[in-house]
């Protein structure tokens, strides 16, 4: 049975874990992420080693717009440093493995692809939310990288026509970290990302004004796949992140997206119904992504 190595590289932590070819991940360690290129290549160097000589590959997933072909990270999100770093060249070039480098949203809708709820889907889409809104697409059964590697970055779809500002983009008010937030502050809550408290008021349904935003929340999730099923008349959809644990979520974006389209009788005419599902996986999900194109070689 052939193991690969899989290294997710997070602005808070590194994670990385052993992954089987069947999909199992049977071991998962974190160390926080280094907020400098070289501390960040010697931590790299020290996790690689460990398990080099155990593995058959290495995979690889980070922020930013990820140029898988030749395994170069650019932009890095909210890890600048990592701008230009060829982390491919760099690995193989000290162990005698191959490494496989993908953009961490797109990583997670692979690991869909491969054995989770977008599992024989040829037209689909993986939206993960989070401080923005990660994610990736899936086009006659082929993860639709764009020319420039970056087709699938929801953050940056404009809310509304107007100027190109960060107040107009979806990343804004699709924000789950935002959505915790200003949940907390309407309750008075302390600390602001305390998102239990949020779900168990929620779940109750008696706070409307609570209830309000939330569905302003999920009424901007559902813009984002109606728009997205406009343009590549895709079949289903997949909702990753933290939050996506909570099921009233799931829930209510479903029947948001059903009353939208009833209300639009040409819509409703036109277009066909989705599946909105919850992702199969949730932590894992990037460790078992970056590791897919050694099963598809």
């Amino acid at each position: 049975m052939k193991k690969y190595l899989s290294i997710d590289i997070g602005g808070t932590n590194i994670k990385y874990g052993v992954v089987s070819e069947e999909g199992s991940l049977l071991e998962n360690h974190f160390v926080k992420t280094p907020k400098e290129l070289p501390a960040f290549k010697e931590t790299l160097v020290e996790i690689v080693k460990e398990f080099a000589d155990h593995v058959d590959g290495v995979g690889i997933c980070a922020p930013g717009q990820v140029d898988n072909q030749n395994g170069v990270i650019y932009k890095g999100g909210s890890l600048g440093f990592l701008h230009e770093f060829a982390i491919k060249a760099f690995l193989e070039k000290q162990f005698n493995l191959n490494v496989h480098v993908q953009n961490d949203g797109k990583a997670a809708v692979l690991a869909e692809f491969w054995q989770g709820n977008l599992q024989d889907v040829s037209y689909g889409a993986g939206i993960i939310l989070g401080t923005g809104i990660g994610g990736g697409i899936i086009t006659n059964g082929s993860l639709l990288e764009g020319k420039h590697y970056q087709a699938g970055e929801f953050s940056f779809m404009l809310s509304q026509p107007g100027k190109v500002t960060d107040k107009n983009m979806l990343a804004m008010q699709a924000s789950a970290v935002r959505f915790i937030e200003k949940a907390n502050a309407l309750l008075g809550n302390t600390p602001l990302d305390d998102g239990i408290t949020v779900f168990e008021e929620l779940n109750k349904g008696t706070n409307q004004a609570l209830l309000d935003l939330f569905d302003e929340f999920c009424e901007y999730i559902v813009f984002l796949i109606i728009n997205i099923q406009v343009v590549l008349d895709i079949e289903k959809v997949v909702i990753g992140g933290g939050i996506s644990s909570q099921k009233i979520l799931i829930q209510r974006i479903q029947e948001l997206y059903q009353i939208n389209k009833q209300n639009q009788p040409m819509f409703d005419d036109t277009m066909e119904s989705i599946d909105i599902e919850v992702c199969k996986f949730q932590g894992s999900a990037n460790l078992l992504g970056a590791v897919y194109p050694f099963i598809v070689g």
